[in-house]
């Protein structure tokens, strides 16, 4: 019976250029999320009925980037508050205990953002018995409505006291809007409240790199055969 059969004769090699986009170094910068500083006046509890004794602070954060050279992505963020009229003096003083703790980052210089990406384990809050203390939480849009009208709501973080820190590394919260939600428990005085946030970015550099390539491609002939085909059966015979 006759077929035909492909037998492998040689390879064809192909050469030719490919242009790889290729990493080229990391490096993170800090934004400050709320430039100025200027200090919060929350009215009191109790004094007059139509006073709100609540604030809320929005922080925004950049919306990821990506170029083709280029992309940019917040890997954390922190924020920081301090209650009383000297607030600013004492968060300046994180200022200096941060240098050491962050001399091999290349970009960091904030307090909050050392604290944001796991430099510093804490900040330097306000103390004295002169401050009074503020309720504050960590909220999306939604339940910063909830709380302005005094109604139950949903909070990312929170604390109470004459301040506090606290940081976000997790994906989903490195992007959106955010706010500081602040209530004042005193019924008499109002309080001075100074909030500040930094996000910490990942920006990633690349360049196209120029390679040789090889593509090889087997080469076969088509060859004519024959083979025997062979039909057997079987009958039976008597046997004496």
């Amino acid at each position: 019976v006759p077929y035909t059969q492909d037998s492998l004769v040689g390879y064809d090699s192909l050469w030719y250029k490919e242009t790889v986009r290729e990493e080229i170094g990391k490096h993170l910068q800090e934004e400050d999320l709320l430039p100025g500083g200027r200090p919060i006046t929350i009215k009191s509890a109790g004094i007059i009925v139509q006073d709100n004794p609540r604030e809320a602070v929005r922080i925004a954060l950049p919306i990821n980037e990506e170029t083709a050279y280029q992309t940019k992505k917040v890997v954390a963020w922190g924020y920081w508050i301090g209650v009383g009229t000297s607030a600013e003096s004492v968060f300046s003083k994180n200022k200096d205990n941060i240098k050491t703790a962050v001399s091999t980052v290349a970009g960091i210089t904030n307090p909050i953002a050392g604290l944001a990406i796991g430099a510093v384990t804490d900040l330097i809050i306000p103390s004295g018995e002169n401050i009074d203390p503020v309720r504050y939480a960590i909220t999306d849009s939604q339940n910063r409505d909830l709380f302005m009208n005094g109604q139950a709501y949903y909070h990312y973080d929170s604390g109470f006291g004459k301040g506090g820190s606290g940081k976000f590394t997790q994906p989903k919260m490195c992007q959106g809007v955010y706010y500081v939600c602040m209530y004042n428990e005193n019924i008499h005085y109002r309080i001075d409240v100074t909030v500040k946030a930094v996000a910490v970015i990942e920006i990633t550099d690349y360049q196209d790199v120029e390679y040789d390539r090889v593509k090889v491609t087997p080469r076969y002939v088509t060859l004519n055969k024959k083979r025997m085909v062979v039909n057997t059966s079987q009958i039976r015979v008597p046997a004496e």
